[in-house]
C-alpha cells in the first residue's frame, strides 16, 4: 500500500516500531517487577522488627527495589530514542504551504464537535420518527498537531484520530496511515484525495456552535 519512493524510508519505519514493541514488552514486565519489589521492600521499611533483627535481607530488597527502578527508567529512555530521526529537506514554497495547512488545521482542531462516521443506513421513517432518510451511526474524534511515535522530527504535524481504522498523519512530503498498531502505509500525496463539502443533517443532540441551523424540525 505504501508508495515505492517511500520502501527505504518505510523499512527504517518497520525496524523501529518492532524495536519499540520489544521495548514496551519488557517495560510492561519491568513495571510489574518495580512494583512488587516496592512493595515488598516498603513492607519491611515502615516495620521496625524485620529491618532491624534481619539487616541482610532488608539490605537485599533496598538494592532490588532501587535496581528495578533503574531498570524501567532505562527502558522509558528506550522507548523514547526507539524512533527514526528524520531531517526533511523540503522547498521554500512547500514549506510556506504546510505551514499554512498546520494554520488552518489547528483552527479546525478547535471545532466544538468532529465526528467520524463508522456506518450508515436506511432509515424506516414511520417505525424511527424522522424525517431523515438515512440514519448515520457517528463517534467523536480529535484532530490535534502531534508527531507519530515512529518519527523523530522538528514539526509537528495535523493528527487525525480515525474511529472507523487507524490514526493519519500528515507531514510535509508524506502522509502515514496506521492500519494497525503494528502496520502501516505511508503515501505520497499524488495518491491521496481529499474531498469536502456542506451537508445539512438533522441534529437530536447539542447543535455545535460551528454549525449553521437552516431549519427546524
Amino acid at each position: 500500500m505504501s508508495s515505492p519512493g517511500l520502501t527505504e524510508f518505510k523499512r527504517l519505519l518497520v525496524q523501529a516500531n518492532e524495536e519499540r514493541a520489544a521495548i514496551t514488552r519488557d517495560l510492561s514486565d519491568a513495571r510489574g517487577v518495580e512494583q512488587q519489589a516496592n512493595k515488598r521492600y516498603a513492607s519491611w521499611r515502615d516495620g521496625w522488627l524485620l529491618r532491624h533483627v534481619f539487616k541482610s535481607r532488608f539490605a537485599k530488597l533496598e538494592t532490588a527495589a532501587e535496581e528495578a527502578t533503574a531498570r524501567r527508567l532505562e527502558l522509558e529512555e528506550q522507548l523514547k530514542l526507539a524512533r527514526v530521526e528524520t531531517q526533511l529537506e523540503i522547498e521554500p514554497t512547500v514549506l510556506q504551504r504546510f505551514s499554512r495547512l498546520s494554520d488552518d488545521f489547528a483552527a479546525l482542531a478547535a471545532a466544538e464537535r468532529i465526528w467520524d462516521t463508522v456506518g450508515e443506513r436506511a432509515a424506516n421513517r414511520v417505525a424511527e420518527r424522522t424525517t431523515a432518510s438515512r440514519v448515520v451511526e457517528r463517534r467523536p474524534v480529535r484532530f490535534r498537531l502531534g508527531a507519530c511515535d515512529l518519527i523523530e522530527s522538528e514539526f509537528r504535524v495535523p493528527h487525525l484520530q480515525n474511529a472507523n481504522g487507524g490514526d493519519i498523519f500528515l507531514y510535509p512530503i508524506f502522509a502515514i496511515y496506521f492500519v494497525a498498531s503494528d502496520n502501516f502505509a505511508l503515501m505520497e500525496y499524488s495518491q491521496i484525495s481529499l474531498d469536502t463539502l456542506v451537508t445539512r443533517f438533522i441534529e437530536e443532540e447539542t447543535v455545535p456552535r460551528e454549525a449553521k441551523v437552516v431549519a427546524q424540525t
